[in-house]
């Protein structure tokens, strides 16, 4: 029986009467009787001969498995204007605003917080009130066509069809195919539960082979088992994960046995098969980006460079790693929550793909899931040969107690990386297992090794599903600190978002304290005084004084446009709510922002050691952690019970005996070596003081000339306030065993002068570093570039600059040089906007013409009165809607991007600064 006749026979009716049923099940038993049933008369009816008609079925059941149909380009708002567009109703109507703010009614309307249910409540007087008849076979199809349209930006197409839509199918029929479309079912089931018991083979089947149609295909007979599948070429199966791990469990899970340490990358994990010329990359979840990476030698962002990396005797093989963001200017990697979509990076830019393997689990058409991973990798050696920032290997060491773990622990700290994996050297690859001898530790994983922040609550959002109506995440906020340190802060900027961490009896006891205080946003979106936010606006904001703080906890600060202190928390999540604080002890935007400076963004600075022996003392930087279990070494020869000293290592004093001094010039001079980048460097640099003739000490007192720190920690911090010390960066040491003489402190390489040094750098170098005697290099050159900063010319009075800009005469700035605006009205050429644009160099457009780079939009607060919000919102909607339908897209901002480029002297960041 073909596909599209079995999936004919099955009404589409048919299908939303089992997902109600499914969601309107009281248990989970009793869904899964519901589902039982129902393919007990599937089967027998729609699949007589077995065939894998019950792909139509699956897809449609699970829209978030399916890896064929592309996507729709409709998530909820866009979908929303779809349907008032095929309905004819305008977005400022009743049904319109229930459509667009579905989610921001908490419950107070029918449907609330569910697209689906809200739509159907919409469509219920507007669409046919019987079933359509469409079989499932045609709604599948019909889905098809639109994700088709999508990808060829077929709008006209689109809403076409959405209109044929409204006019055939039921208001009930609508709500699953939205459902479908955003794929958010919400069965009360999972896909693992429904496939379980569509066949007892199907997970192992999806793990190895991420595909629904190939699964329905295999699957034919629940009563036929098939056992274990296997991996194969061109097809996406799902990784083998790491299982989450404390340093507290590690011991016990090594079992004194060796375990491989290998680095925890920071980017997509992604799988590479290769046989002959052709090439295939699959995302962890199955998704094919072949198109992005290359097909083939010559297509792609990456295949072109690395297919001549593997040696010939290499004819198949398939490649599980991780795929990074390559800055090739820094010659380093791009954190991933800073990168540009990697899937998305063009040939030919100084940013691109590369590829890091870790595992090879086939090989010259033999499947190696079998066998160890030692045997893996010593294959994987000879697979290819890497290449500088396009194809890299993993670095690994083998590992056997809990202190070698710590240690490495402490070192990738040191290099601001994510994190460790701890891998059984005789695990086997096993798809989709978290629990099969893989490990990962991180910084975060360990209380007292991550700064927590004290966040404050400034805005909520409405939950969906389950917690539809209810406040469940929460906009969190930073305090711009007040220009006494008497006072309280009065503006909160948004620094994130947490949804995770509250167990439920906390978020109902913050829900039941926060919700008499909750107000709803604009509808403009614009911040009340006293607080600040962007791109991400709240469903509800709450004033700071009846607020509450959360202690939360993260991996590091990344920058973010989205929110108006520009860094936020990543992976952020609640550790506890600081009851005990005031509103205003929160977190300040200062605050964050030397956080950001200390260690790249990284919250976990500090180092780690097993619970010290008796009378053993620690730093403030280093942190203890109890360890049962660690093996100690053993006692001194000689001494019975005796104990080696547990300071840390980056404590420790580095060993001179034997080490003569060659020369004097840091005779008389005592030099504290304090923190730095790496724990090699500080006995490097301390060896270096030695052989100039410096004397060294671990703590900085009376005596000491000057304190050596690439970063600034609690300790180092503690040595700034004091004010009575320089404090220098190791490469000045450097550039003095460079030069073989007794060199100046540069600018840029103090992180603090005394008042004597201020004076006598200014007599070596000019305000922005420059040496007056000494020749720059490249590198320095260019930090000296970037670090300076454009003075602000002498301003003529704005009634003459005016005047002569009227007259004709040129302008004298090009801040706006090469930007073509087009003002929207109100705005016009006179006023302040459009004189500002031809002030700076800008164009202005009488008409929305392809070369117009710029729509200028009057902010809120300046709109004509006769300008309700319902018009400005329509005017910007079309213009959004134009701007997608153009080839090369526009900057929709508001004139206040236009004053802070001004202000600036400089191009300001768009997206800061939307209408």
């Amino acid at each position: 029986m073909s596909l599209s006749l079995a999936a004919d026979r099955v009404p589409f009716g048919d299908f939303c009467t089992l997902c109600e049923r499914l969601a309107g099940a009281p248990s989970k038993p009793r869904r899964l009787e519901v589902w039982r049933r129902f393919l007990a008369r599937y089967r027998p009816q729609v699949l007589p001969s077995g065939g894998d008609s019950a792909f139509t079925l699956l897809r449609l059941l699970l829209p978030d498995r399916d890896r064929e149909r592309g996507p729709y380009g409709a998530k909820h708002h866009r979908l929303a204007e779809l349907y008032l567009a095929a309905l004819g109703l305008p977005r400022a109507s009743a049904a319109g605003q229930q459509l667009l703010r579905y989610r921001a009614d908490g419950g107070h309307q029918h449907g609330a917080g569910d697209f689906g249910e809200t739509l159907q409540h919409v469509l219920l007087h507007r669409c046919p009130q019987q079933d359509s008849g469409w079989s499932m076979q045609r709604v599948d199809d019909t889905l098809s066509r639109l994700a088709e349209m999508n990808r060829t930006n077929d709008r006209p197409g689109m809403q076409e069809t959405m209109q044929q839509l409204v006019r055939t199918l039921s208001a009930r029929e609508h709500k699953w195919l939205a459902r479908i479309i955003l794929k958010e079912m919400h069965l009360g089931l999972d896909a693992n539960s429904l496939l379980r018991e569509f066949h007892p083979d199907a997970l192992d089947h999806w793990a190895v082979a991420s595909c629904l149609r190939r699964l329905a295909a295999e699957l034919r007979d629940p009563q036929q088992r098939l056992g274990r599948a296997q991996i194969s070429l061109f097809n996406a199966f799902r990784p083998m994960l790491s299982e989450r791990s404390g340093l507290e469990r590690i011991d016990q899970q090594m079992k004194t046995k060796p375990f491989f340490v290998e680095p925890k990358h920071d980017g997509e994990r992604v799988q590479l098969h290769k046989d002959g010329d052709r090439y295939m990359f699959f995302s962890r979840g199955g998704f094919d980006f072949t198109a992005s990476y290359g097909g083939s030698p010559s297509a792609g962002s990456l295949v072109p460079h690395i297919h001549g990396q593997f040696p010939d005797s290499v004819r198949s093989c398939i490649l599980d790693g991780e795929m990074l963001v390559w800055n090739d200017r820094e010659r380093a990697v791009i954190v991933k929550a800073e990168a540009p979509d990697v899937k998305k990076l063009k040939p030919g830019g100084r940013v691109w793909p590369m590829f890091v393997p870790f595992d090879l689990v086939y090989l010259n058409g033999e499947v190696l899931t079998e066998r160890p991973l030692s045997e893996r990798l010593e294959k994987l050696k000879c697979v290819f040969r890497p290449l500088d920032g396009r194809l890299d290997v993993t670095t690994r060491l083998e590992v056997s107690t809990t202190e070698e773990v710590v240690e490495a622990l402490n070192a990738a700290i040191d290099r601001q990386e994510e994190g460790l994996v701890l891998k059984d050297p005789q695990s086997l690859y096993r798809p989709n297992a978290r629990r099969a001898g893989w490990v990962k530790v991180k910084p975060d994983y360990v209380d007292s090794l991550v700064d927590d922040l004290d966040l404050l609550i400034i805005g909520g959002y409405y939950g969906g599903g389950a917690r539809r109506g209810t406040v469940c995440q929460f906009l969190l906020g930073a305090a711009e600190p007040a220009e006494r340190d008497s006072e309280q802060p009065q503006l909160f900027l948004s620094a994130g978002t947490v949804s995770s961490g509250l167990t439920s009896q906390q978020l109902l006891q913050l829900q039941q304290q926060l919700m008499p205080h909750f107000r709803r946003t604009s509808r403009s979106g614009q911040p009340p005084p006293g607080l600040r936010w962007a791109a991400e606006k709240p469903d509800l904001w709450i004033e700071p004084c009846h607020s509450q703080i959360l202690q939360v906890k993260a991996t590091e600060l990344v920058e973010s446009s989205r929110h108006a202190a520009g860094l936020v928390p990543r992976f952020a999540r609640v550790v506890a709510v600081r009851a005990d604080k005031p509103w205003h002890q929160c977190v300040t935007t200062a605050e964050l922002r030397q956080l950001r400076q200390r260690a790249g963004g990284k919250l976990a600075t500090a180092h780690l050691q097993a619970r010290p022996e008796d009378g053993e003392e620690t730093d403030g930087e280093t942190r203890i952690v109890e360890l049962k279990g660690v093996p100690r070494r053993a006692p001194a020869a000689g001494r019975a019970g005796a104990r080696p000293p547990a300071v840390a290592a980056h404590l420790r004093p580095t060993d001179l005996s034997g080490l003569p001094a060659e020369s004097a010039l840091l005779r008389d001079k005592q030099i504290c070596v304090m923190t730095c980048h790496r724990l090699s460097d500080k006995a490097e640099l301390e060896r270096l003081v030695h052989q100039y003739g410096g004397s060294l000490t671990q703590n900085p007192t009376e005596r000491t000339w000057c304190v050596i720190a690439d970063r600034v920690t609690v300790k180092e911090r503690s040595v700034v306030r004091s004010g009575r010390y320089d404090v220098v960066r190791s490469r000045w040491l450097r550039r003095l065993a460079a030069a073989g003489r007794l060199v100046p402190f540069a600018p840029s390489e103090l992180l603090h002068a005394t008042e004597a040094t201020r004076r006598d750098t200014a007599l070596h170098f000019d305000p922005f570093g420059d040496s007056y005697s000494e020749d720059v290099t490249e590198p320095q050159l260019k930090e000296l570039l970037d670090a300076m900063r454009s003075e602000p010319a002498p301003a003529e009075p704005p009634s003459e600059l005016l005047h002569r800009l009227a007259a004709g005469g040129a302008p004298p700035f090009w801040t706006l040089a090469g930007c073509r605006c087009f003002l929207a009205a109100p705005l016009h050429g006179a006023t302040v906007a459009g004189l500002t644009v031809r002030l700076h160099g800008g164009r202005l457009s009488g008409a929305l013409d392809g070369r117009v780079t710029h729509v200028v939009v009057a902010a809120a607060a300046a709109a004509a009165p006769s300008d309700p919000d319902t018009d400005r919102e329509a005017r910007l909607g079309a213009l959004r809607e134009e701007n997608r339908q153009r080839a090369r897209k526009f900057h929709l901002v508001s004139e206040r991007w236009v004053e802070e480029c001004a202000r600036r002297g400089q191009r300001a960041e768009e997206r800061a600064f939307p209408p």
